[in-house]
């Protein structure tokens, strides 16, 4: 199971990887995983797949044993910025682009799109976010993966909205 690390006081996600530990973690055993005073690693548990009560939606909510989810009601604001009314779960194109320059896999990138069918082209082009659970890229992540030489892990990196991937510069040769 994908665990994260988080910041114990305040309670919040780490942004990056912290002296040395990576900002997640999949493989061993996590009660053996040390972590930097005042972190800690926690499970990234998935999106339920009921949907949630009428009335509610589904947003991320993180506590000290594991970063989760919860129904609030669909008419609720906060100033929080991360839920204002809906739920956030997708990427912007533009934030795509950063995290493939960042990576070095954006010039990559444009050229896969060049190529591809012309309704998975049009589909890019109108999108306004890209969500993990897109059938178009569920159906393509392997092959995506292999062309962009990218782990599992980065695209999915890529794609979430919550990882706080580092973002490139604006250089559009990367």
């Amino acid at each position: 199971m994908k665990h994260i690390l988080i910041q114990i006081d305040p309670l919040q996600l780490a942004g990056t990887n912290i002296n040395g530990f990576p900002r997640y973690r999949e493989v061993g055993d996590p009660s053996t995983w040390s972590s930097p005073e005042g972190y800690i690693y926690v499970p990234v548990l998935a999106e339920p797949e009921e949907d949630p009560v009428p009335g509610k939606v589904w947003v991320r909510n993180l506590t000290i044993t594991e970063y989760g989810w919860a129904e609030i009601d669909a008419d609720l604001e906060d100033d929080s910025n991360e839920y204002q009314g809906f739920e956030i779960t997708g990427v912007t194109k533009y934030t795509i682009m950063k995290r493939l320059q960042y990576l070095g896999k954006w010039v990559t990138f444009k050229q896969l799109l060049l190529v591809l069918p012309e309704e998975v082209h049009d589909a890019w082009q109108l999108a306004l976010e890209i969500k993990q659970d897109d059938p178009v890229f569920a159906a393509n992540k392997a092959a995506l993966c292999a062309a962009l030489e990218l782990t599992e892990q980065q695209l999915d990196d890529v794609l979430d909205p919550y990882s706080g991937m580092p973002e490139g510069e604006m250089d559009p040769t990367t």
